[in-house]
């Protein structure tokens, strides 16, 4: 039970950090995003409602936001920082 608290923990966190990023980056909305990652508007819906996207799916929302891969990675928990190249 607290292995699954922890995780919609993460999972929440990176939902909210997403969604800061994608308004930093000049998105007028997901959706907005979604298209421009070349990733499914259902797949942002999906991140919204706790599920964590896999790394090649981060890979393309890195490449869009500007961002090294690692930070999305680090935010998802795939990665923890002191793990960072460089």
């Amino acid at each position: 039970m607290m292995s699954y608290k922890r995780d919609m923990a993460k999972i929440t966190k990176f939902s909210h950090y997403l969604a800061l990023e994608i308004k930093n980056a000049g998105f007028k909305n997901p959706s907005r995003f979604a298209i421009a990652a070349n990733i499914s508007i259902a797949t942002i819906s999906r991140v919204n409602q706790k599920q964590m996207p896999d790394v090649f799916t981060l890979r393309k929302m890195a490449a869009v936001l500007g961002k090294p891969l690692e930070e999305l990675m680090v935010a998802a928990g795939y990665l923890k920082e002191e793990e960072m190249a460089g």
